[in-house]
């Protein structure tokens, strides 16, 4: 994409960030695509995307590096931005072992993703065969760096990570081989949270060694936090751990889970395929199911009946997401948000014998929990053969949930929205506690909003051993003010010229431990053909009130 191809308004807004030398050489590049924000008031960060990794420097030390467009596209497809904690003379440069051991930026990346609000990216691609490596000093604890490598110091390896609070980021370090930790770094301070680093985790069962193949790789793995638990997810074998990090108690609810979300402090919704782990034939569409598991008892107690005869064959979990941004009492000292917003879940069900069927449910946690109470305090309960209670369809689905329009997508045979992510919803102090059929999306008819929830839909088909490599996403918006309107933004299409622009709102969340949030006027980038669209980039480009925040988008 030429510069000269990017609209006026947008094209002297990212110029304006930059030094006038800096103006010159982007005028005389020819290929160029750059995210650029406003980390802080002292300090502007040049994001850049280049064929061998990604490189954030500060203003001072910026490069461009004329690449081309597609295949950029090809290796990022989606950015998103938080507070930075960079001081001016720190870099951040992406780096993967090579076959030698030495740490090097690859030529050939597999696609990867921004984990929520951090410069750090996910392994989701067929050839990830190494663990995510950032050198910084800033992010690394100190009881990490003296455990890494001697040639690299200050080159750790992060897991994962999620946002605790606004201002409080919660990261699963790897330290060594098979060690874990997991600790608190305050975002405003660059802080470690005292009394949060947790003793290092050494469980075999759950964890992989670096050395191993990439079918053994943790794909997928995501922290999920409600009150003093997280969830540890390998999505190749299916196996989730809940995890009491104060405690050091590990529960595993099925042997083969392939996805979890909290929809309250006690229960925890599982997609769980439940055929022998064991069996090698090949998986049925029947075999996969929701179910509820139990913090109290350790048992899994519901199982979800769906309206097909067949169970789901993919799920989105959302979680708990964009809470309230309050703290949480007592038990963690404040370190958790408590969550009182709501929570959407996709689900994708279809009939045994043509994916024409498949139906997409959107549907509500607080909707789910009082389904469970009311069929708990049920006098007619039903139950399965592995003596799980039954929630029925006619309890849960009806009124708590809504369908999609069957002819969102376009079907390629192996279409599964599992191990997606609702990245946006609207702000939490306007959800209302009647959610019913998701009118508005649980928003009062009153109150107007551009605020889109933004499913992403993955190509990833429920398998076991190595997953496929997700080619493509499909961004699907979906308008609070007309719920029955679905956009679609897919990126199957690789063939396209025409470039144009989409104006949205995010939510930003401007103070930590406080319920303040403000529109961000934002602008996607896309490349559309006919009815299909392309994003490019995601660039902030201004704040209401000009109050400081940063946008999870």
């Amino acid at each position: 994409m030429s510069l000269s191809q990017l609209p006026n308004e947008l094209l002297e807004y990212i110029l304006s960030f930059l030094p006038p030398l800096e103006i010159a050489k982007c005028r005389q590049v020819s290929h160029l695509f750059c995210g650029i924000i406003e980390a802080s008031v002292a300090l502007r960060i040049h994001i850049e995307l280049a064929i061998d990794g990604l490189v954030l420097r500060p203003q001072s030390e910026m490069n461009f590096l004329p690449q081309n467009l597609s295949v950029l596209l090809d290796k990022a497809k989606r950015l998103r931005y938080a507070r930075d904690t960079l001081q001016p003379e720190s870099m951040w440069t992406l780096q993967y072992p090579g076959d030698d051991g030495r740490y090097e930026a690859s030529s050939s990346l597999p696609r990867r993703r921004f984990t929520d609000g951090v410069f750090v990216w996910s392994d989701y691609g067929s050839n990830s065969e190494w663990p995510t490596t950032i050198r910084c000093e800033e992010l690394a604890p100190k009881s990490a760096q003296s455990m890494a490598p001697s040639s690299l110091e200050t080159s750790i390896t992060i897991r994962d990570l999620t946002f605790s609070a606004p201002d409080n980021l919660l990261v699963l370090l790897e330290v060594k081989e098979n060690m874990y930790r997991v600790y608190f770094k305050t975002l405003s301070t660059g802080e470690d949270h005292p009394k949060a680093s947790s003793p290092i985790v050494e469980d075999k069962a759950h964890v992989v060694l670096p050395n191993e193949t990439a079918s053994l790789h943790l794909r997928g793995k995501h922290l999920v936090q409600c009150g003093h638990l997280w969830i540890a997810l390998d999505c190749r074998m299916g196996s989730v751990r809940i995890w009491n990090w104060q405690t050091s108690e590990v529960m595993r609810p099925n042997a083969c889970c392939l996805d979890a979300a909290f929809i309250s402090d006690d229960l925890v919704l599982l997609f769980v395929d439940w055929e022998n782990p064991e069996d090698t034939r090949p998986s049925g569409i029947g075999s996969l199911g929701l179910a509820v598991f139990s913090l109290v008892n350790g048992q899994i107690t519901y199982r979800i009946e769906t309206p097909f005869p067949s169970l789901p064959c993919g799920v989105i979990f959302g979680g708990p997401q964009e809470s309230q941004m309050t703290p949480s009492p007592a038990k963690l000292g404040g370190m958790f948000a408590s969550d009182e917003s709501l929570s959407i879940i996709v689900i994708e069900t279809a009939g045994w014998d043509t994916w024409m069927d498949t139906m997409y449910f959107v549907l509500s946690c607080r909707a789910l929990q009082q389904a469970l109470d009311a069929t708990n305090g049920s006098q007619n309960k039903e139950y399965d053969i592995y003596g799980h209670n039954i929630v029925k369809w006619d309890t849960w689905g009806r009124d708590g949930t809504r369908i999609l329009p069957q002819n969102m997508f376009s079907h390629s045979g192996e279409r599964s929205v599992h191990g997606a992510r609702v990245a946006l919803r609207g702000p939490p102090d306007r959800i209302t506690t009647d959610w019913t059929t998701c009118r508005g999306f649980g928003y009062p008819q009153e109150v107007s909003s551009d605020v889109l929830t933004v499913l992403d839909f993955n190509p990833r088909p429920i398998i076991r051993g190595d997953p496929l490599p997700d080619d493509s996403d499909d961004w699907v918006y979906l308008s609070c003010d007309k719920p029955t309107t679905c956009t679609i933004f897919s990126v199957e299409s690789r063939l396209v010229d025409v470039e144009t622009a989409l104006p949205f709102r995010a939510m930003v969340s401007r103070k930590a431990w406080q319920a303040q949030y403000t529109q961000l006027y934002s602008t996607a980038i896309l490349r559309q053909q006919e009815t299909t669209f392309e994003i490019m980039s995601f660039l902030p480009v201004g704040v209401d009130d000009g109050g400081e925040g940063f946008c999870r988008a």
